[in-house]
């Protein structure tokens, strides 16, 4: 669920990974679940309002790639920015 080693442990000594499984439980769904949701919401707010009224579901393959692709836009578009 993280991206790193690194980030795994800053991620338990900041209790965000515990804080996360905690919420996963008690709404009965998996950690990444919610991760994903968070992501779609941040990559692609129409989709995310559209899966919030239950017009689509998360791990629609078009959906998934509609983020993928927003996701890798921006990504892009950094790099650019720091001619890597």
């Amino acid at each position: 669920m993280t991206c790193s080693p690194a980030c795994r442990t800053m991620a338990c000594r900041r209790g965000t990974l515990k804080e996360l499984r905690s919420l996963a439980k008690g709404l009965d769904i998996s950690p990444a679940s919610i991760l994903h949701a968070k992501a779609m919401q941040l990559l692609s707010p129409e989709l995310s309002n559209k899966a919030m009224a239950g017009e689509i579901k998360l791990y629609d393959d078009d959906v998934l790639e509609a983020v993928g692709k927003e996701f890798l836009k921006r990504a892009m578009a950094v790099l650019q920015q720091c001619k890597l």
